[in-house]
């Protein structure tokens, strides 16, 4: 053990068990499950470590994947890691997922929960600290759950990072992302860093605060100097990104479609009772305001349904543009979706609507997708060139004009929505299975860590 090490970890005892005196369950997991454990325990402090087994002979790599929520209201991120550490597993990994606790009271991890215990995943979910959400929501501007400061997670980094090949971060704005850049300075195994848009000029430049851009900033170097690859989901967010090159990047996009469990889509319907669908947060990126406004201009018979939300601000202000608009009766607002809700959703709709001003992936458009439901996008949505390249909906300006004419021609051409619709799954089937995604991840682990992985970690794929 390096002598710095030891200091580090000493400091970090003990500013964690001063501040845990304050918060009982600071450091006590909330749940977690192993193997078949559809149940979710908790599981009893002090539990047997996870972790390789010294002397195995060509292992499977040992994978820890952090993230700092699984709740559905955390977006594509959440999604996408699931997706992930399930075609990785398959692929020949061993893989453990921590995270911090959603901070709701809908328990909105549970589907995640439940989909890596029928996987047989290792997880373990952390609490929140009740007393520092306050401060930092005032500090930064937002809701801070979202950075998921536990230092329950924090500890149990420290105490276990040593026992994995692979650390995967998702996302580097949090303390789970924060602790594992700490721990680097002393250990050999690989970081890898799945950024969900986080390392790009359009979200250092669109901080809510001065605070959170000047941090954005000072990480930002410290995860090019520290990180050993960066897994991007698509090749704008690696442009947007602009990292250094002596950093090592790949583009994996995510795993979307679970290619056991597929299913033909229905055929498209009539001009009769069409279903537009916008699921996002109501955040200005997003251009709700340009779906709602394009609704006068389309067939009375074409309705929306809007899923998602925001501020309370923000909420009205939707409902204020639908009012004078005139529509009324032609748009349904739903709220945030559950997992069961989200799959309604898609099933109701015939054409997603996604006029972004950025998104590095498109993660409801992935799942539109896979759900047989083509897209209308702009260019820069990550996922613009799949669905472009493979017929299944539209790329276009982020403007009226054309956005109209995208839905229009939808609306009017029975040939056009019979292409979009049939072409939806195929894309997305081709590209965004957990397979393909299982598979490029472990070559990508292997073809970096060649150096640093132990000798019986680095196999070949099978």
């Amino acid at each position: 053990m390096m002598h710095g090490e030891f200091r580090s970890r000493g400091l970090l005892d003990r500013l964690i068990c001063f501040l845990g005196r304050a918060s009982r369950r600071a450091i006590r997991p909330v749940r977690s499950g192993h193997m078949a454990d559809t149940g979710v325990e908790a599981a009893p402090v002090g539990a047997p470590p996870i972790g390789p087994t010294k002397g195995s002979e060509h292992r499977r790599l040992k994978v820890l994947r952090v993230i700092n929520s699984l709740g559905t209201r955390f977006g594509g991120p959440s999604v996408s890691c699931v997706g992930a550490a399930i075609g990785e597993k398959r692929a020949g990994a061993d893989t453990t997922l921590v995270f911090a606790d959603s901070g709701d009271r809908a328990n909105s991890s549970a589907p995640a929960r439940r989909r890596l215990a029928a996987e047989e995943i290792p997880f373990i979910e952390f609490p929140l600290v009740p007393f520092v959400e306050p401060l930092l929501a005032r500090l930064l501007g937002r809701d801070s759950s979202r950075w998921g400061v536990s230092l329950g997670l924090s500890w149990w980094l420290l105490r276990n990072h040593r026992k994995f090949d692979v650390i995967h971060v998702h996302g580097v704005w949090g303390l789970g992302a924060t602790t594992v850049l700490a721990l680097k300075r002393f250990a050999p195994w690989e970081l890898v860093v799945t950024p969900h848009e986080s390392l790009t000029r359009f979200d250092v430049e669109t901080s809510s605060t001065a605070v959170t851009r000047v941090a954005k900033t000072l990480l930002r170097g410290l995860i090019a100097r520290w990180t050993d690859l960066v897994v991007f989901s698509s090749e704008l967010e690696l442009v947007d990104s602009a990292m250094r090159s002596s950093v090592d990047q790949v583009v994996v996009p995510h795993a979307v479609v679970d290619e056991r469990k597929l299913t033909l889509p229905s055929e498209p319907r009539t001009s009769v009772g069409m279903t537009f669908g916008f699921l996002g947060r109501f955040h200005p990126k997003k251009n709700l305001g340009l779906v709602i406004e394009a609704l006068p201009q389309l067939p009375s018979h074409v309705t929306l349904v809007i899923a998602g939300g925001g501020s309370d601000e923000a909420e009205r202000g939707v409902c204020r543009l639908i009012e004078s608009s005139g529509v009324n009766e032609r748009v349904e607002l739903r709220g945030f979706l559950d997992a069961e809700q989200k799959n309604l959703f898609f099933r109701e709709i015939d054409l997603l609507v996604m006029p972004s001003e950025y998104e590095c992936f498109g993660m409801v458009a992935a799942e539109a997708l896979a759900a047989g439901v083509p897209v209308v996008a702009t260019p820069r949505v990550g996922l613009a060139p799949l669905v472009d390249l493979t017929g299944a909906g539209a790329v276009v300006r982020a403007s009226s004009l054309d956005l109209v004419g995208a839905l229009r021609l939808f609306v009017d051409d029975e040939q056009v929505r019979l292409d979009w619709t049939h072409s939806a799954l195929r894309g997305a089937a081709h590209e965004l299975t957990f397979g393909k995604y299982g598979h490029a991840i472990l070559e990508a682990y292997r073809r970096n860590g060649d150096e640093r992985l132990p000798a019986q970690a680095r196999v070949p794929i099978g």
